[in-house]
């Protein structure tokens, strides 16, 4: 895993890019091509599915706050998203890399590798 700036971070297969002062993140799969846009409490626009709102979490029961997405390659990304309409947080991990993402203005990856 590698962060190539305050606002984006990428894994072999998978770009994660912060937009819009930190309202939204999107995970490109560099592979494909297809991406993924998270943003609000949250909501969830894929660009291979007609329309740009193809899905939302309010009705999950366990979190309030955290969604997880596990990635095809390993990489777990969990973010907190409220009803602030922005990505508040983001831990971003695979194999023994951690990526975090904070701050409700502009977002900042911070990287560190678990011994």
């Amino acid at each position: 895993m590698a962060v190539r700036s305050k606002s984006m971070a990428e894994t072999d297969r998978y770009r994660f890019s912060f937009s819009n002062n930190g309202a939204d993140l999107t995970i490109t799969d560099k592979w494909s091509m297809k991406n993924t846009q998270i943003w609000g409490d949250p909501h969830i626009d894929t660009n291979d599915e007609e329309g740009d709102f193809n899905g939302e979490f309010k009705d999950l029961t366990n979190s309030n706050a955290h969604t997880t997405f596990l990635l095809r390659d390993g990489t777990r990304v969990t973010f907190k998203a409220l009803d602030t309409g922005l990505i508040e947080e983001v831990d971003i991990i695979k194999e023994n890399a951690h990526v975090k993402g904070y701050d409700q203005v502009q977002v900042t990856l911070v990287y560190t590798l678990f011994l």
